[in-house]
């Protein structure tokens, strides 16, 4: 997916973010975060713009990419596949996901998908974080957060 570069930021707000959602222990690293959010984003329908907030700067380094780097194109076609709004026509949805190698990607797509990264952050920050302080209203704010998948997507009504 990042064959071509060296490291991946988060910047500003994100980063703050990011860091957050890392040293709480919700996430390992910072590639893991990278690795989901950018499904969270896409699930509630959240992209953000990339901001500088404060100069505040997370990085990846190029090892650390490459260990997610599978999840990170299968990220990248199944959004592409399923984001109508994007790309309306079917089969340049195709195309774009199968026949377009990761280095021939535009800078538009690679924006959108990053937007989807950054918005998911948000999303993820807001639900595991979110306003508590202690640690029982975080565990209440995740428990609340994975429920709300079970919620959506459980099709056994009793």
């Amino acid at each position: 997916m990042y064959n071509n570069v060296d490291q991946h930021h988060f910047y500003g707000t994100h980063a703050v973010f990011a860091d957050e959602l890392t040293s709480d222990g919700y996430f390992k690293r910072l590639v893991d975060l990278l690795a989901v959010a950018p499904l969270v984003g896409f699930e509630y329908k959240r992209r953000s713009e990339r901001n500088n907030e404060g100069g505040v700067e997370k990085s990846m380094l190029f090892k650390q990419l490459q260990s997610v780097d599978k999840h990170l194109e299968l990220d990248y076609k199944m959004l592409m596949l399923l984001d109508v709004d994007h790309e309306p026509d079917e089969e340049q949805r195709f195309y774009k996901a199968f026949q377009i190698s990761p280095d021939e990607r535009s800078k538009e797509d690679l924006e959108w998908f990053e937007s989807y990264v950054r918005g998911g952050v948000e999303v993820l920050h807001e639900s595991l974080i979110g306003q508590g302080n202690t640690q029982d209203d975080k565990l209440i704010e995740l428990y609340d957060f994975v429920n709300s998948f079970s919620d959506r997507y459980d099709t056994n009504t009793e």
